[in-house]
């Protein structure tokens, strides 16, 4: 039977009134497509750029997204049940496990509950499937840096960069694995690069508020303080509620050596729900109040008991 349906179609293929057939019938859809485009309010590309933007954000801050819906759904008097592990909480790695997405997807729920190891075996088994898996370099670089494991995300940052390129998030974890490791030259490397990556992004999507308080803190890393300055309160001015954005705006004025501006921010973020006090007591963007005993009591008010 297949052999038989197989013949069937390269016999029609073959033909060639079927061909222009099919050319025509291409042609008109591209047309139609062309046409479509121009009713649209703005450029189809700046659209396009704008969706992956929006994905980009809602996959980076998933588990927060996760949160905040079910806080509205049982505002709205609906039940909601929390599976057990990540295993059965991910309903894409039910439907499917071994797909790089769902691989990716358990990774950084692995990450949220700090369990390294698994976010990081889970963010290569994506990788292996598909190198330029989104998200998973990403992951796999914060796991790495999180484990101390240094000199082996320090050894992937090309083929990081060359994967994921595009994605200004893939940035972040591997430029504090080189600062840490001391490689200032490489960090440097990053920064500029990442520097035009994050303005290209928002020439295209300005209210990408993500892209604006790491362009930020870009800027602050390249002495560039008035424009670190304006960007980072056009961003909490935008999301002035948002924990990753004040602790970003913090990590800004840190390397701004803005000493009670950072404390202060930093308190902001953790009181709006900023959650990886492991990342900033170890971020080498917080140096300048690490030492500080307000820093370590915010810390210690806040680590989840046991």
């Amino acid at each position: 039977m297949a052999n038989t349906f197989n013949e069937k179609i390269r016999v029609s293929l073959s033909n060639p009134n079927l061909q222009v057939a099919l050319d025509s019938n291409a042609e008109r859809r591209l047309k139609a497509r062309l046409q479509s485009y121009t009713s649209l309010p703005e450029d189809i590309q700046v659209l396009r750029r704008r969706a992956h933007a929006v994905r980009a954000e809602t996959i980076t801050h998933l588990d927060q997204h996760l949160e905040t819906f079910i806080r509205h759904a049982q505002a709205n008097g609906l039940i909601v049940h929390r599976a057990r592990d990540v295993a059965g909480g991910a309903v894409d790695v039910a439907i499917e496990p071994e797909l790089p997405e769902a691989l990716a997807a358990r990774a950084r729920l692995y990450y949220v509950k700090q369990e390294y190891d698994r976010a990081i075996e889970y963010a290569r088994k994506a990788i292996e499937r598909k190198p330029d898996c989104e998200g998973a370099y990403t992951i796999l670089g914060k796991g790495l840096f999180a484990s101390d494991r240094w000199q082996e995300a320090a050894a992937l940052v090309d083929r990081a960069l060359e994967a994921n390129g595009e994605d200004y998030n893939v940035y972040i974890p591997f430029g504090n694995v080189l600062r840490a490791l001391g490689d200032e030259t490489g960090a440097l490397r990053l920064n500029n690069r990442l520097i035009a990556v994050l303005e290209h992004q928002l020439e295209m999507v300005p209210e990408d508020v993500r892209a604006r308080i790491l362009l930020a803190a870009m800027y602050a890393k390249a002495n560039r303080g008035e424009a670190a300055v304006r960007e980072l309160e056009r961003a909490v001015a935008m999301r002035p509620n948002d924990s990753n954005t004040l602790y970003n705006a913090a990590c800004t004025y840190g390397v701004l050596q803005m000493k009670p501006e950072t404390l202060a921010m930093f308190r902001r973020s953790v009181e709006a729900g900023f959650g990886d006090l492991d990342l900033a007591a170890r971020d080498s963007d917080l140096a300048c109040i690490h030492g500080d005993p307000e820093f370590q009591k915010i810390i210690e008010s806040h680590r989840p008991t046991a």
